[in-house]
C-alpha cells in the first residue's frame, strides 16, 4: 500500500501483533469484510476506534477484545500487524466514502488488482486533455478553512477556476507518523470546490498541517491533464484558533514534500557570480548531470537496511546519514584522492565503504541519497568562507531553498559547538534561482 523510498528493516516493534497470513484472510472474507472490524456492515470511525483499542491492548501485551477474524479485518495494509497505521487507513477510506467515493477498500488502497471492464480504455494511451493552465495564479484560489466543533473534520473551500474540471487535494497533519515515517495524509479528487477530511484526532495548537490543491482537466476521450499552477499551503495561512498560523516546522515540510525519485542531479558553478550549469564532459556521468550508478544505489540500500529503523521519517534519515558521514570519515589526502580516483562520481562508496573524502564526496553522497528519495537537490561549485574552491548542495521544496553541507570533524570546535554539518537552513542558500529552472 504505502512504499518507503528506501526499504526499512522488517523487524516488528512493541505495539504490533502478527495476524493471520493473507491466505487465512481470504478464508474469512465471506464472514468479515476488510475494514469492517465491528462487523456492523459499514466502515467508519467506529472501526478505527476498535483498531486503536486493539493496538493499545497489544502494546502492553494484553489480549485485544477481537476475534481472529476481526484482527484479520483490522490489518488494512496486509503487513501482518495491527497498529495505528491501519486505524489511519480506515479514517482515510471513511473520509473518501463520505464525499461520495464508491471504490471498495481493497480497490482504494490498491490491495488487489482491478479488473478492467469489457472494452475499457487504457487512459495512459490517450492524448492529454487540451488545457491552458497558464492563466491561473495561486491568488485566484481564495482558499478558506473551516472545522467542526471537535476539530476532527477539516474543510477547504476555494473559488471555481477557469479551465479546471476538477481538483486533486492532499491534506497532511503531523498528528502522528506511521511505522514507515509518513505523516497522516488525506487525498481526494473532487469536481466541486470544497473538500472535507476526517482527521485521526482533534487538531490542536501544536499540530502542523498543510495542504495542496491541484486543478486538473479531463475531457472524454482524453487523459487527465494536471496544472503546474497549484495552491500550496504551508508557509502562511489561517490558523483555526488564533487567526494567524505560525510557519510549519521544517521537519514537516520535508516529510510532506512532493517526491520524484531520480538518479541524476546537476552541478552549478557559481564561482564567478553568475550560475552556470556544469558540463561534466567525458567523466562517467550522464550529460550535464551527475549520474547515480547501480553500485552507488546498492551501497545506499545496504546502508538503509542496516541503519534506518522503523518509524524514521525522511527528515530523520537525511540527518542520520549526514551525521554518520561527519562522524565516520576523515579528510582525504592528495595521495588517497589519486589512489581511489575520487573524482569519478562514486561518492557513496568513498564515504560509506572507504570512509574518506573531501567536500565533493561528503556532499555528493548526501545529495545522492536525497535524489533517490525524490527530493529536488543540486550541487554547487563555489568558494568556501576562506576563499578556497568548495562543493556543497542545496534543496528546493515548494520554492523554498535550503542550504545543506556536511564534512568531516577537522573543523569542529567543541568550545563553540561548531560542527561541519548543517541542514535545512533557509539562511544559507547560495543559489535561489537556477538558470535552467526559471
Amino acid at each position: 500500500m504505502k512504499k518507503s523510498i528506501l526499504k526499512m528493516a522488517a523487524s516488528l516493534v512493541m505495539g504490533t501483533v502478527c495476524v493471520m497470513a493473507s491466505s487465512a484472510l481470504s478464508t474469512f472474507a465471506s464472514e468479515v469484510s476488510l475494514g469492517d472490524v465491528n462487523m456492523d456492515g459499514k466502515i467508519d470511525s467506529s472501526d478505527a476506534s476498535a483498531i486503536l483499542m486493539a493496538y493499545s491492548a497489544l502494546s502492553v501485551n494484553e489480549t485485544p477484545d477481537l476475534s481472529e477474524e476481526q484482527l484479520s479485518a483490522a490489518d488494512i495494509n496486509a503487513d501482518g500487524s495491527v497498529n495505528s497505521s491501519d486505524a489511519s487507513d480506515v479514517l482515510v477510506y471513511y473520509s473518501y466514502l463520505s464525499v461520495g467515493g464508491n471504490e471498495s477498500i481493497t480497490e482504494y488502497f490498491g490491495l488487489e488488482p482491478e479488473v478492467p471492464a469489457a472494452g475499457a480504455i487504457d487512459e495512459s494511451q490517450l492524448e492529454p486533455t487540451p488545457a491552458d493552465f497558464s492563466v491561473l495564479d495561486p491568488a485566484m484560489f481564495n482558499v478558506k478553512e473551516s472545522y467542526d466543533a471537535g476539530k476532527k473534520q477539516f474543510t477547504l473551500k476555494w473559488d471555481s477556476l477557469p479551465v479546471a474540471t476538477g481538483y486533486h487535494v492532499d491534506i497532511y497533519t503531523d498528528q502522528y507518523y506511521d511505522d514507515e515515517g509518513q505523516p497522516f495524509k488525506y487525498s481526494a479528487d473532487v469536481t466541486g470546490t470544497s473538500c472535507t477530511a476526517q482527521l485521526p484526532s482533534a487538531l490542536g495548537d501544536n499540530h502542523n498541517y498543510r495542504y495542496k490543491i491541484t486543478p486538473f482537466a479531463k475531457a472524454d476521450g482524453y487523459r487527465t491533464t494536471y496544472s503546474k499552477v497549484r495552491y500550496i499551503d504551508g508557509s502562511t495561512g489561517a490558523y483555526f484558533k488564533t487567526g494567524k498560523r505560525a510557519y510549519n516546522s521544517v521537519k514537516f515540510k520535508v516529510n510532506t514534500a512532493d517526491l520524484t525519485p531520480h538518479d541524476t542531479y546537476p552541478i552549478y558553478d557559481i564561482r564567478n557570480g553568475a550560475a552556470v550549469k556544469v558540463d561534466i564532459g567525458d567523466r562517467p556521468f550522464d550529460g550535464d548531470a551527475l549520474y547515480i550508478n547501480d553500485n552507488e544505489k546498492a551501497i545506499l540500500q545496504k546502508f538503509a537496511d542496516e541503519h534506518f529503523t522503523k518509524g524514521m521519517t525522511n527528515y530523520d534519515k537525511v540527518l542520520y546519514f549526514m551525521k554518520w558521514v561527519h562522524d565516520n570519515n576523515s579528510y582525504a589526502t592528495y595521495d588517497q584522492y589519486q589512489k581511489y580516483t575520487m573524482w569519478d562520481g562514486n561518492f557513496v562508496n568513498d564515504v560509506v565503504n572507504l570512509k574518506v573524502g573531501q567536500c565533493l564526496q561528503f556532499n555528493g553522497s548526501a545529495c545522492e541519497l536525497m535524489a533517490l528519495m525524490g527530493y529536488d537537490v543540486y550541487m554547487l561549485h563555489c568558494y568556501s568562507e576562506g576563499g578556497y574552491p568548495h562543493y556543497r548542495f542545496e534543496l528546493n521544496i515548494d520554492g523554498i531553498v535550503y542550504g545543506m553541507e556536511v564534512g568531516d570533524r577537522q573543523y569542529d570546535n567543541p568550545a563553540t559547538g561548531y560542527r561541519w554539518e548543517w541542514a535545512f537552513d533557509t539562511s544559507r542558500p547560495m543559489l535561489l534561482v537556477r538558470p535552467d529552472k526559471k
